[in-house]
């Protein structure tokens, strides 16, 4: 009998996103050289995500797990964007602002059958491209 789709009391989300996530995390830590990484699994996320700083970067990213072969719809899209402001770490708000400033947006981290992980930068809504 398998158990990669069941859950726990205390877990709410199924064994393979947690295999993503493990991928994932090892991924942005040991290749991708980010730093102060969190991993978030709250009852109220519809999946697991991942925080953190990029090599360059100053402000905090998030980072969700996905598998190559997953199909996303716009709901699925809505109920993880609508899930962030509810995670922001320092309580005021500020980040919060800030996001809905600038429009929400994290990074997928895809990983494919052999392990190999490739992000793509995902934003809420309609993003007006850059002027050259």
């Amino acid at each position: 009998m398998s158990t990669a789709g069941t859950t726990t009391p205390t877990d709410p989300h199924p064994q393979y996103l947690h295999h993503l996530l493990q991928i994932v995390h090892t991924n942005l830590q040991h290749q991708a050289d980010w730093h102060s990484l969190s991993i978030h699994t709250s009852p109220s996320l519809p999946r697991p995500l991942i925080s953190g700083i990029p090599p360059e970067g100053t402000k905090k990213e998030w980072v969700l797990p996905v598998n190559l072969r997953e199909k996303w719809s716009l709901r699925k899209w809505a109920e993880v964007f609508d899930a962030l402001p509810e995670m922001d770490e320092d309580g005021d708000g500020g980040e919060e602002k800030v996001k809905e400033k600038e429009g929400r947006k994290l990074m997928m981290g895809v990983v494919s059958d052999d392990s190999t992980v490739v992000y793509y930068v995902v934003g809420e809504g309609a993003v007006k491209p850059k002027q050259n």
